[in-house]
């Protein structure tokens, strides 16, 4: 039996759509969205993106079932638009008990809307209005983008992606100044990816990517650079060796930015382009920290150009000789107690390659041991007559043996644990964060000392609390920064403790283990 749609405004037989596009798997960036039509609307947008974007498919589940359907908002239907209920006639789409209330609906109710729930990876794409808008030549749900990247520490940044040699750079700077002339001088030796969008985030043992959003240049044609895009690879991703800040000159001139003078520039580049400027308010903090990350890992350069000059061989030294690359950052999996609750057995810790003479007191450094044998994570205390004098934050005593600089494997920069990245400082911050975990990491419930009978004591005493924690969490298994699939507790989407499978037993990271006993945890059998 054939089946009508009849939704408002809509009649459309299924027999016609069969001819269309129903559903299409698409890759953005580190993003795997599964879109499915629902009518006539849906199905032509579908078919305008497939022209435009290489939909690269993907194995396994999407982040995002991503349901396309024209929906008017009438204006008896908008106050609980407003309020973020979902409207049956959507929720009919998805066979399976969908949340009715608190929706998060980004767009307005004249055009087009996304409506997602953090309780739910079903998520919607409608046009609002009551009259049919003026068709783009594609679209994408950006509001929805948007916000997916930005929970993975990434962002949608204004600036175009340019690769030489495998390595991406973005140019960027702020509209009219000059990323298209830019990149319509483009060499034959370098690729052009994307010249006003692109996607950027980071992985644990990747360091950044980038990967390139469509825009429209492709459709106008105007250089040869981009008529040889027939359709934007957006799920093309490239490891990100620096970007570059346009500026307009009478004669080329790079200069390197310092992190602290970036981090203003690149917050505004992670800012202005024109769908993040309209749903950026919930992110800012999100995005600072984004920018912040990117200015103290990356190489950032001002590049000022005249009208007509050629900077790309400029460029192309740079990246051969002039930037901190992956292979300058290291990862370590750290084992032992000696860093107990800064490091904890099973950290991933990200070691950036330094000299002796640019470290200060409160770093953390990893260091090879005299025989070198080992590999030593300890912060450094003191620094006299080019050697380091080291100690572990559970000592109570320092090293006995001091470092050399041959000896010297990095700084510590990043610290990976429960899937999430944190940052390491050092300088005045790490001083105090030492001698903090120096004293509070005694109440650690592993201990046979006082601290450590203290601790299971005000840890029994707060059972009574924890009952209602142990019955909301669940077990599941996700995978984690090495790509590799590990079994979780999780109290939401929140991974409280990791279980060890060589020890056979769960961990829990501190503090936390001072609330929840592992235990009282579930059985992964």
């Amino acid at each position: 039996m054939l089946k009508n749609f009849n939704l408002p405004g809509n009649s459309y037989n299924i027999a016609t759509m069969e001819r269309e596009i129903l559903n299409l798997d698409i890759t953005l960036g580190p993003l795997h969205y599964r879109l499915q039509a629902h009518d006539e609307w849906g199905s032509t947008l579908l078919r305008r993106i497939n022209a435009r974007v290489a939909c690269l498919h993907f194995t396994g589940p999407a982040h995002r079932e991503l349901h396309i359907v024209r929906h008017p908002i009438d204006s008896d239907a908008a106050a609980a638009f407003f309020a973020g209920d979902l409207p049956s006639e959507l929720a009919r789409f998805v066979q399976e008990d969908l949340p009715a209330h608190s929706w998060q609906v980004n767009g307005n109710d004249t055009t087009y809307l996304t409506w997602r729930h953090p309780d739910t990876h079903h998520a919607f794409w409608t046009e609002s209005s009551k009259m049919p808008l003026p068709e783009p030549p594609f679209h994408l749900p950006l509001d929805l983008l948007l916000h997916d990247i930005v929970q993975l520490g990434g962002a949608i940044i204004h600036g175009g992606i340019a690769v030489y040699k495998n390595q991406g750079v973005i140019l960027t700077a702020p509209p009219g100044g000059g990323k298209t002339t830019a990149f319509s001088t483009t060499p034959e030796d370098w690729q052009l990816e994307s010249d006003d969008a692109a996607l950027v985030w980071t992985v644990a043992t990747e360091g950044f990517l980038v990967s390139p959003l469509p825009t429209w240049s492709v459709l106008l044609g105007v250089t040869p650079q981009f008529e040889r895009i027939v359709k934007w690879q957006v799920g093309s991703t490239f490891p990100l060796a620096g970007i570059f800040f346009l500026d307009k000159a009478s004669a080329i001139a790079l200069t390197p930015q310092r992190p602290l003078d970036a981090v203003v520039p690149l917050y505004r580049a992670l800012s202005e382009y024109p769908t993040v400027i309209m749903s950026r308010a919930p992110y800012r903090i999100a995005i600072f920290k984004a920018a912040s990350a990117l200015a103290r890992n990356l190489p950032i350069w001002s590049l000022r150009l005249p009208r007509e000059g050629n900077f790309w061989p400029l460029l192309e030294e740079k990246l051969t000789h002039g930037t901190k690359t992956k292979a300058e950052t290291n990862f370590f999996r750290y084992q032992g107690r000696s860093m107990w609750p800064a490091f904890q057995d099973g950290d991933l810790l990200r070691v950036q390659p330094v000299t002796l003479q640019t470290l200060h007191v409160g770093d953390c450094i990893t260091y090879h041991s005299c025989d070198g044998e080992t590999l030593i994570t300890h912060r450094v205390i003191a620094i006299h007559d080019g050697r380091l004098h080291t100690r572990g934050d559970a000592h109570p005593e320092p090293d006995d043996l001091v470092v050399n600089a041959d000896q010297l494997v990095g700084r510590v920069i990043g610290r990976f644990r429960l899937g999430g990245l944190k940052s390491v400082r050092g300088g005045i911050v790490g001083r105090l964060s030492g001698e903090f975990y120096h004293y509070a990491g005694r109440l650690d419930p592993q201990r046979t000392g006082r601290g450590g009978r203290v601790a299971r004591l005000v840890r029994s005493s707060l059972q009574w609390l924890a009952a209602g924690v142990y019955r909301q969490g669940t077990v599941q298994e996700l995978a984690d920064i090495d790509r590799q699939n590990k079994t979780y507790w999780l109290i939401g989407k929140r991974p409280m403790a990791g279980f060890d499978s060589m020890r056979g037993c769960w961990q829990v990271p501190w503090p936390l283990s001072l609330l929840i006993d592992p235990d009282r945890l579930p059985d992964t059998k």
